[in-house]
């Protein structure tokens, strides 16, 4: 995994845990108070973690795979070599 690509998912999975950390703190601050409103918050929490994982994969998928050109290239030089490429 190159430095771009863990830099984005160690940043969006960051955030997500640090979401769900505040809902998790403020669910125990209200489960005497109520608690329904402790489970919404723990499942804020877990949204914050699924949707900030989404977000990591769609970008890391849009704009930190080469591009189609660059694809292209190293299949050249792959068939120049004589092997195969294994390439979408």
């Amino acid at each position: 995994m190159d430095r771009a690509r863990l830099f984005l998912w160690s940043a969006f999975l960051g955030t997500g845990g640090v979401t769900a950390l505040l809902a998790w703190w403020a669910a125990q601050r209200l489960i005497v108070v109520d608690s329904g409103a402790a489970r919404l918050l723990g499942l804020a929490g877990l949204g914050g973690i699924l949707l900030t994982a989404f977000l990591a994969l769609l970008l890391d998928r849009r704009f930190l795979l080469p591009p189609r050109a660059l694809a292209r290239q190293l299949e050249l030089r792959l068939e120049q070599r004589g092997e195969v490429p294994d390439l979408p």
